[in-house]
């Protein structure tokens, strides 16, 4: 089994900031996507730039309607609709790090 370190950010600029002094490139963002000063897929696409083929996840509890236009496929494996349960998040985390890059 492999293990995980999870790093939380209390903001976007906060996570863009600190990357810089990471200790190797993240394995997974699991970000919101509606959140202040900058949403989550442009967070993801800064990430990406300095990470090439970070995996994400996307959550929201947002309206999917609200949504649909900032992630596109809501049935994809790099979306998560809250509330959910953490078994979800897991298989969530499970499928897409194993399964092909396919957000860009």
């Amino acid at each position: 089994m492999r293990h995980y370190r999870a790093i939380a950010y209390s903001s976007p600029e906060e996570a863009l900031r600190l990357s810089e002094s990471l200790d190797g490139k993240p394995d997974l963002l699991i970000t919101d996507l509606i959140m202040p000063g900058m949403n989550g897929r442009e967070l993801a696409s800064r990430l990406m730039d300095r990470f090439p083929g970070l995996r994400t996840i996307f959550m929201s509890g947002y309206p999917e309607e609200e949504v649909r236009g900032i992630v596109g496929d809501l049935a994809s494996p790099e979306f998560i609709h809250k509330p959910f349960t953490t078994l979800h998040l897991v298989s969530r985390v499970q499928d897409v790090l194993v399964s092909p890059a396919s957000f860009g």
